[in-house]
């Protein structure tokens, strides 16, 4: 697994091999911003993750150790629509 070697404020450590993503954006600021309303709009606890020299932020509803667990959270996920406002249908982040 990939893991950020310095700490940063508000994002959590990557410690799992499937993320499902509803937001991708560029910088902490606007990742916090899309956690609060991903959280407001649309009811889904979500938090940032930062892959190590990665120039995005994503925006997790949850981290998975398994495929399986990921499709069921993407499935619930996509009933939320949240393509719209973040720009595209949530997906599955695997980790190597």
């Amino acid at each position: 697994a990939n893991f950020n070697m310095e700490k940063e404020e508000g994002v959590r450590p990557m410690d799992k091999s499937f993320y499902v993503i509803v937001a991708t954006v560029k910088g902490l600021k606007k990742a916090q911003k899309a956690v609060r309303k991903a959280e407001k709009e649309f009811d889904l606890e979500s938090f940032v993750i930062h892959p190590a020299g990665d120039k995005y932020y994503y925006i997790s509803t949850g981290g998975f150790d398994d495929s399986e667990s990921s499709r069921m959270e993407l499935k619930r996920v996509y009933r939320a629509r949240t393509e719209d406002t973040f720009n595209g249908k949530p997906w599955v982040l695997e980790v190597k």
